[in-house]
C-alpha cells in the first residue's frame, strides 16, 4: 500500500526508502527494526508513508532490496525515496521473555513510585544505555514535584513492574534519582529519532537498583539514541 496510514497507532516504521535500484522497481531500504530480515525480506503487509517533520539520519550499513508489489520500474521506485516503510503492528512477531518490551508498548505508561503509590509521569522513550541496560525516560505532567525530564535504568530492580494491560509502570528508584533532570541536548538529539520504530527493549534480571542506577553517571546522563 502507497499513502497514509488510517491509525498511526495501527502501524510501526520498519524502514526509510533510498534510492531505485535496477530496472524492476526494487528500492534500497535502511533498516529501522530489530527484525529487519523478516520485515524486510519477507513477503507481507506494508505501507510506504511519507511522514512530515522527519529528520534525514545518517545511511547505516544495514540496507536491503525491497519490491512492494505495486511499483515496477526505477521509475515509480524513484518517487517514494525519503518514504517511510511501516507493517502493521498487528503483524510483529510476540516476545517470547517475558522481560523484553516493544518500545511502542512502554511509551505512555503511567509511572509511579511503588513505595509510595506518587505517579512520577508518563514514559515518553526507552533507549539505549551505558552498556548493561537500557534507560527509560519518564516526563512529569504539569504540578509533579519532580523534575520535568527523569532517566531511569530500565533494570527489574528498578523496574519490577511492567503491566501493559494496566498502562502502569512501578519504579524504585535510589533516594535523588528523581531528582537527576536528563539533560535538555540528549532529549533534542533522541526526539530526533524518536518515531514509531520496531524497537526491542529488554528489562535486565540481577543487578541491584543502586548499580543500575549507577551506569547513569552522577548527573542522569545517558548516551543518545
Amino acid at each position: 500500500m502507497i499513502g497514509q496510514p488510517g491509525d498511526a497507532d495501527e502501524w510501526v516504521e520498519v524502514g526509510r526508502i533510498g534510492p531505485p535500484h535496477g530496472v524492476r522497481g526494487e528500492m534500497k531500504v535502511q533498516a529501522l527494526t530489530d527484525f529487519p530480515e523478516d520485515r524486510l525480506a519477507t513477503a507481507g503487509p506494508r505501507c510506504a508513508c511519507w511522514l512530515a517533520q522527519r529528520s534525514p539520519s545518517p545511511w547505516a550499513l544495514q540496507v536491503w532490496l525491497v519490491k512492494l508489489a505495486e511499483v515496477e520500474s526505477p521509475e515509480e521506485a524513484a518517487l517514494l525515496r525519503g518514504h517511510t516503510l511501516l507493517i502493521p503492528a498487528s503483524a510483529r512477531q510476540s516476545l517470547e521473555d517475558e522481560d523484553e518490551f516493544y518500545v511502542q508498548d512502554l511509551v505512555g505508561l503511567r509511572v509511579f513510585l511503588q513505595a509510595t503509590g506518587e505517579e512520577v509521569g508518563l514514559v515518553s522513550d526507552v533507549f539505549d544505555g551505558t552498556g548493561t541496560h537500557d534507560a527509560a525516560e519518564a516526563e512529569a505532567e504539569g504540578g509533579a514535584a519532580v523534575p520535568r525530564h527523569v532517566l531511569l535504568p530500565f533494570a527489574k530492580a528498578m523496574v519490577p513492574v511492567v503491566d501493559l494491560a494496566a498502562r502502569r509502570m512501578e519504579v524504585t528508584p535510589p533516594e535523588g534519582l528523581l531528582e537527576l533532570v536528563a539533560p535538555s541536548n540528549q532529549r533534542r538529539a533522541r526526539k530526533e529519532n524518536r518515531g514509531r520504530r520496531e524497537r526491542r527493549r529488554t528489562r535486565p534480571r540481577g543487578q541491584s537498583a543502586t548499580g543500575a542506577a549507577d551506569a547513569l553517571g552522577s548527573d542522569g546522563s545517558s548516551p543518545a539514541e
